[in-house]
């Protein structure tokens, strides 16, 4: 929440600037006329950022939301008026009834500076150029197919930290798990994408975390888009510029690399650079696909793939954690699973509750023409580490005597990890091949 105590710091220095800003009382007049949504009440140049300073924003707007029994509110943040839909009904009027009405996503200034203006897959305005980056997706580069070709990856990478955190529990060590899962998932992305780990990793990822936490968090900029001294003040989109530009950097030798070797690689050996040169040179696109879109998908890839994927992992560690009962399951299911030579089965849900966008009360891969694409990859990656985890290990978190009690507090960001670190101690219950 700095990023807010920021904003309200500068309020003194905005004020001037925006109440003078012409046209202002005339487009509000203008709203006055239009069937609107409920909000709170509000104050000028700020909007209904009271509402949520000093919280989490998404457990605030959640809060505003039950309090007053709007299932739909609108919300203006600074100038900015923002939609909040609170209910599995207002969710599925959105993203399927009235999808294509909503199909453009808003672009932040940091993800429009990360994204080179939407050059993407996930932010690119919803037109021409995003059905072709959507078609090269679904066909090319996150079919079934390709990410089966990565199994091998996947499962070195796992043996890997499997024997890691085996050692680790042979010396009665604590770990972090959320470094060790965040690496895991980093270096099972860059394997798949790159072929191998670059030279570069660490500067990438440095800066690749860098950049989803600017993606994620507030600043003036987007909050007063009219005022050129809220754009002029806001230091995250000099940073978002570094970011990108030693990201893409990187990128840039990298992709000339590959460059170099194009047709050595069969289609089964293709990493997903190799498939997005090939799919740019065998002139079968209606439209050009230039090196800032290339570079575009696969910065998103990683931002959106491994970000979210260990996010993941960490979330369903950490509950299993707190719920021992669970944990105990779990982990029985795996163990016989295994024992009896089979595997687990995945996509049932003892809830009833479909996530693949069927189901809109959860929605971990959206729902409508813009749902993730990448979903089987990003499954992949969390079902063999998970599986894996509770396989061999048991999970003890040192100083929590009463596993209800132990620590679930978010940050708020682009993904909500946890605030906390996951500090756990392994106890090896199957042994580790190599260990």
């Amino acid at each position: 929440m700095e990023d807010i105590v920021y904003l309200f710091l500068a309020l003194g220095s905005l004020l001037v600037v925006l109440l003078t800003r012409r046209g202002r009382r005339t487009s509000a007049d203008g709203e006055d006329k239009l069937r609107l949504p409920p909000g709170p009440w509000t104050l000028p140049v700020i909007g209904s950022m009271h509402h949520i300073a000093g919280a989490l924003p998404h457990r605030a707007m959640r809060d505003l939301a039950r309090r007053h029994g709007w299932p739909v509110m609108l919300l203006r943040l600074g100038e900015v008026p923002t939609l909040v839909v609170s209910s599995r009904e207002g969710a599925r009027e959105v993203l399927k009834t009235h999808d294509a009405a909503f199909a453009t996503r808003a672009l932040s200034s940091t993800v429009r500076v990360l994204t080179n203006g939407g050059r993407d897959i996930v932010f690119a305005p919803y037109g021409e150029h995003w059905r072709q980056m959507r078609k090269i997706a679904v066909t090319e580069l996150l079919t079934s197919r390709r990410v089966l070709s990565f199994r091998a990856i996947r499962e070195e990478e796992v043996g890997a930290m499997l024997r890691s955190v085996a050692s680790a529990a042979g010396n009665g060590d604590v770990i972090d798990m959320r470094a060790r899962l965040s690496a895991l998932v980093a270096d099972s992305t860059l394997r798949a994408v790159m072929g191998d780990r670059c030279n570069d990793r660490d500067v990438f990822l440095r800066e690749l975390d860098r950049s989803i936490g600017l993606a994620g968090g507030f600043n003036p900029a987007d909050l007063w888009p009219s005022s050129r001294l809220a754009v002029w003040a806001s230091g995250a989109v000099r940073r978002a510029e570094e970011c990108r530009d030693t990201v893409f950097g990187i990128l840039d030798g990298i992709i000339a690399q590959h460059q170099q070797r194009m047709g050595t690689a069969d289609g089964d050996d293709e990493d997903l650079i190799d498939v997005l040169l090939r799919v740019q040179n065998d002139g079968s696109l209606p439209l050009p696909l230039d090196m800032d879109a290339i570079k575009g998908v696969i910065f998103v890839i990683f931002g959106a793939g491994s970000e979210t994927s260990a996010t993941t992992l960490e979330w369903i560690i950490a509950e299993l954690v707190k719920n021992p009962k669970v944990m105990h399951r779990a982990t029985a299911e795996v163990r016989r699973a295994f024992e009896a030579g089979g595997k687990v089965q995945g996509g049932a849900s003892a809830a009833g509750v479909d996530f693949r966008g069927a189901d809109f009360e959860l929605l971990p891969f959206g729902a409508g023409r813009r749902m993730c694409p990448g979903m089987a990859f990003g499954l992949a990656n969390v079902e063999l580490a998970l599986a894996s985890l509770l396989l061999h290990f048991d999970w003890e978190a040192p100083g929590v005597a009463d596993p209800a009690e132990f620590d679930m507090t978010e940050a708020f960001g682009i993904t909500a990890r946890r605030k906390a670190g996951l500090l756990l101690r392994p106890v090896l219950r199957v042994p580790v091949r190599g260990v």
